[in-house]
């Protein structure tokens, strides 16, 4: 079976390698300067080399004139890039911008290496093997000793400074069991026909298990069958950051064998990262593959999951039959990235807020932006990771909303980050709750 043993080889004519390793990317960009208006990195730091077109201009530099120092430079610019897409989004050339960056970072990978933290780190949350098990555990023993939670939010406030091992303050708390391995998912693993297969993801199988238990919730209070087969694997996203593009495949290739050909209406995601990524799993494969083909077959197949309860489901006769809150409810939504500049793009969950009576979203659409935490970016390059969220949780705080959602895992430790970690050491846990969209519905139902 493909992603099980097998070793993946990427070769030139994956599409989402093959423009950028002939150079063409670099070539479109007419340096306009736009990118440089959405980019969260350069406005934090103002280089240059941290906007797209920065990085454009290196990538051309280098095939001109390669060398060590010139790789360098280009490794250090091109894992400056927290993945969001807006540069690619805003873009009147339409240069693809991410392609080339994934392309090169698996050059400096090749060339260079893995950061070994970062990849320790990553590897904790994203494999099933049994050395990441041995870290979750080394983690949730670090936890009982170093930190202490909050019941209003899913991040660990450390009981004192740590500066001798980490910068950080603000951790993500472990789920004291995988969601993949828990009881809930027992009866789950056949998929009976017209079934919707759900893709829990990393996320919410280690953190935010949470999200994945009140899809399973309502979707049983609409009386659907539900397909979540234990053995699902990462969607590959951590891995394509990183520029492991043989990794990523491998991952995509074993998800394709489990979900594909399986009768499904729908395959529904409640992380935008992962559903942003699905949607990209056809670029990891030649065209004329067969993996290629059912990868196609998946992203078709794919939906977020509010999407999914909007368009298929008699949730939305449930909720509007509901008394909802009572008091009202102030939320500020948040919409990550990946439903604003991807393939995946939705404003699903913000709409199924909406619909609940008593909600009111104090934030408009445009109020939202990067929460800063892009997975291993926020590893690499923690204090400006930290400096975006700060950014946009202070301006979260002017509306005094006691709940935040966010329909994406990572953004939801990246929010917990930015509301945790204060300029001193007295900060303690916030105030706000960050939860998922859909936590917020089911508890309007309960």
């Amino acid at each position: 079976m493909p992603g099980n043993g097998t070793r993946m080889k990427q070769d030139n004519n994956s599409p989402l390698l093959r423009p950028a390793l002939l150079g063409e990317n670099a070539k479109k960009c007419v340096r306009c300067g736009q990118c440089m208006s959405v980019c969260p990195v350069f406005a934090q730091t103002g280089l240059e080399g941290d906007t797209a077109r920065g990085k454009m201009a290196l990538i051309a530099h280098y095939r001109q004139t390669p060398g060590a120092e010139q790789a360098k430079r280009l490794e250090q610019a091109l894992g400056r890039c927290l993945l969001c897409g807006a540069c690619q989004d805003i873009c009147t050339a339409k240069v693809p911008t991410l392609a080339s960056i994934a392309a090169l970072r698996t050059k400096g990978l090749e060339e260079l290496g893995p950061k070994t933290l970062v990849k320790l780190q990553v590897e904790a949350l994203t494999s099933q093997g049994k050395g990441s098990k041995a870290l979750r555990g080394a983690a949730r023993l670090a936890r009982q000793l170093m930190g202490r939670s909050s019941d209003k939010s899913p991040g660990l406030f450390l009981r004192f400074p740590a500066t001798w091992f980490t910068r950080r303050r603000v951790a993500p708390k472990l789920n004291e069991k995988p969601f993949l391995e828990s009881a809930f998912i027992k009866n789950m693993q056949h998929p009976k026909p017209g079934a919707v297969g759900y893709f829990a993801g990393c996320g919410a199988n280690h953190i935010f298990d949470d999200s994945a238990k009140a899809f399973l919730s309502l979707a049983k209070k609409c009386g659907l069958a539900v397909y979540v087969p234990k053995e699902q694997e990462c969607c590959g996203m951590a891995a394509f950051a990183a520029g492991d593009l043989e990794a990523a495949a491998k991952s995509a290739a074993a998800n394709i064998e489990l979900f594909a050909d399986r009768g499904l209406c729908s395959i529904v995601t409640t992380c935008a990262t992962c559903g942003s990524f699905i949607q990209s799993w056809p670029g990891l494969f030649p065209e004329n593959s067969p993996l290629h083909a059912r990868a196609v077959q998946i992203a078709r197949l794919h939906q977020d999951a509010a999407d999914f309860f909007l368009q298929k489901s008699c949730l939305p006769e449930i909720i509007r039959n509901s008394k909802g809150f009572d008091p009202p409810l102030d939320i500020w939504h948040h919409r990550p990235c990946h439903q604003r500049f991807s393939k995946a793009a939705t404003d699903g969950p913000r709409l199924l807020l909406a619909s609940i009576p008593g909600v009111n979203i104090v934030n408009a659409p445009q109020e939202v932006s990067c929460c800063g935490h892009g997975g291993s970016f926020n590893i690499r390059h923690y204090d400006i990771s930290r400096k975006i969220g700060a950014d946009y949780a202070s301006r979260i705080r002017r509306k005094k909303a006691p709940i935040i959602t966010a329909g994406c895992t990572g953004c939801m430790m990246g929010l917990m980050e930015g509301l945790m970690a204060g300029p001193t050491e007295k900060d303690g846990p916030p105030d706000e709750r960050i939860l998922h969209p859909l936590e917020v519905v089911l508890q309007a139902l309960e």
